[in-house]
């Protein structure tokens, strides 16, 4: 006679994966990025109003250039009328050199400047609307409904968001304007290095103020909120900071809007990388404490 099959009396409780679901998060937020062609458009899109605003500049600042070069030049005569330069650029002699227009000294400051907050602009505008969008519509539930813990969501967020960001609106664009400056524009002397260190440091910017976003947006829910005060600070924040820095020293000291301030001596070799740690290193302090304050905030989330 056949044994009579027997069924367990106890069920094996099913064990959730290990880990923390970093790699399979960070994987679908970089797919948003760099998904069939969108990634260079993107690239393309941001190269060509970059490089078209940086002919503006060329265009615009070459005759202020010359005028200042003159002056200088006039002035020299007037310490030391040995000097006929001056005289001579004035009297139209065609044997006198023409004024040289510096890009290091000019353009390339002001054209960083204007990236750091074009691009700042657009992170507000659009990260604060895509956090805030997940937040309403129950996106945010469904991915941390997956095995993934919030800090992971965090981490693969800031990582995915901030390389898109890097490669595509910096990276490419400013790799592009280097190239037509260094073969196109007079007194081209900014070193590579220095040039590079500079979009470094408008990626920790734009690393910043991604963080702000989110932080706002899971810490506030409110839409207006995550788009006013990023702003506002963005255009303000160091003129705020040291105002306020005048009084108290060490809000200054900690700012984290002085990255900015790194762009132009950095450029025109005046600042060395090692010199601007002290002003990148608050910002990048404060943007980690800001993703920190997202996590917490998720945390007691019911989401």
């Amino acid at each position: 006679m056949a044994a009579t099959p027997t069924l367990p009396t106890t069920v094996e409780p099913l064990t959730p994966p290990r880990g923390s679901g970093l790699f399979a998060s960070f994987k679908r937020e970089s797919r948003k990025w760099w998904r069939i062609s969108r990634w260079y458009k993107q690239a393309a899109l941001w190269t060509i109003i970059l490089t078209i605003m940086t002919f503006l500049f060329f265009a615009l600042l070459t005759p202020i250039s010359g005028l200042i070069n003159l002056l200088n030049e006039f002035y020299a005569f007037l310490q030391d009328p040995s000097i006929t330069t001056a005289i001579t650029t004035l009297s139209g002699n065609s044997g006198v050199a023409q004024v040289q227009f510096s890009t290091a000294s000019l353009v390339l400051p002001i054209m960083f400047l204007f990236a750091y907050t074009l691009v700042g602009e657009a992170i507000i505008v659009i990260f604060g609307g895509q956090f805030f969008g997940e937040l309403r519509d129950g996106a945010l539930s469904w991915a941390l409904s997956k095995p993934i813990t919030r800090g992971a969501y965090v981490v693969s967020k800031a990582l995915a968001d901030v390389l898109g960001v890097f490669v595509m609106v910096l990276l490419i664009p400013f790799l592009f304007i280097w190239v037509i400056t260094s073969t196109t524009a007079v007194n081209q002397n900014v070193p590579l290095p220095n040039y590079f260190g500079a979009v470094l440091i408008l990626a920790i910017g734009m690393m910043f103020w991604h963080s702000f976003v989110m932080m706002l947006t899971f810490v506030t829910n409110r839409r207006g909120v995550t788009f006013i005060i990023p702003v506002v600070l963005l255009l303000l924040g160091n003129a705020i900071a040291r105002t306020i820095g005048e009084t108290i020293p060490l809000v200054q000291t900690l700012s984290p809007f002085k990255a900015p301030l790194a762009l132009s001596p950095l450029l025109t070799g005046t600042l060395t990388l090692d010199a601007a740690l002290p002003l990148i290193l608050p910002t990048i302090g404060w943007a980690l404490v800001f993703y920190l304050m997202a996590y917490l905030s998720l945390r007691k989330k019911n989401v």
